[in-house]
């Protein structure tokens, strides 16, 4: 998986923090651009520290909003380990829409 073998090993703190460097910043954000072109049925790819503040983006003009209340954000950081899920039918934060997230959590 792209995200396993290219992020380097300080990218992250024991706590869960992201700490993006230069390299992800670049490669890993042109990257979720490249998928979200590819699925036109993904309106973007998301990337949360382990309290759900947004750290990249397919999208970097959307930084700044937080997922740590949501449901589907503590299921994930209660199993982190449990695989990919589907939340319920949400109201998307960007434009309102009704939104499904698909999630995952990725543990460092």
């Amino acid at each position: 998986m792209f995200i396993q073998a290219n992020i380097p090993s300080d990218t992250a703190s024991e706590k869960g923090t992201l700490h993006p460097s230069s390299f992800v910043e670049t490669h890993l954000e042109a990257h979720l651009k490249e998928l979200v072109q590819h699925f036109p049925e993904v309106i973007g790819l998301f990337l949360f520290d382990a309290q759900g503040s947004l750290v990249l983006a397919s999208d970097p003009s959307i930084m700044g909003i937080s997922i740590a209340e949501r449901d589907y954000f503590h299921r994930a950081r209660e199993s982190p380990t449990a695989g990919m899920f589907f939340s319920e039918t949400l109201d998307n934060k960007l434009n309102g829409k009704p939104t499904i997230a698909a999630y995952q959590a990725v543990l460092a």
